[in-house]
């Protein structure tokens, strides 16, 4: 077995092809449909998969979160995962039967828009500081 940070190989390799589809679905359909259609079709067709304690699938959920970012930003030279990221850790989160909502939010506090999504589980931020997500003023909950 291959042992890398937090993956294991081949343990991961479905995990691996799993979320790497994913992203390729969200890229391909980021700009034809809009966030809060996205929102209810992850809501309506996932379903619990299992239980888990919250520290075992906070664990998964940081391991999906760190995949995603990594296929978005080093393999395919993204500056932005954040969208894309919060859906598939929300998508992630309700299947392990976590009660997770994503945001979407935009700040303007400098001269331009800037926007983030991100996913709270429990009404916890994951990931995420607090203080950064307070500048957003929240557009979407879903």
């Amino acid at each position: 077995m291959i042992k890398y940070k937090r993956y294991s190989f081949p343990r991961d390799t479905l995990l691996f092809i799993r979320i790497t589809l994913r992203v390729i679905y969200y890229l391909a359909i980021l700009d034809k449909k809009p966030s809060t259609s996205i929102i209810e079709n992850i809501r309506s067709r996932i379903t619990t998969q299992k239980e888990i304690n919250t520290t075992t699938g906070t664990e998964h959920l940081e391991r999906v979160y760190r995949l995603v970012s990594y296929l978005l930003i080093k393999v395919l030279n993204g500056n932005k995962p954040c969208l894309i990221r919060s859906y598939i850790v929300l998508e992630e989160a309700l299947k392990l039967g976590l009660n997770a909502q994503l945001y979407i939010g935009v700040d303007k506090s400098e001269q331009y828009f800037k926007g983030h999504s991100w996913i709270l589980i429990d009404n916890q931020s994951f990931l995420e500081n607090d203080e950064e997500l307070s500048k957003y003023t929240i557009m979407l909950r879903g």
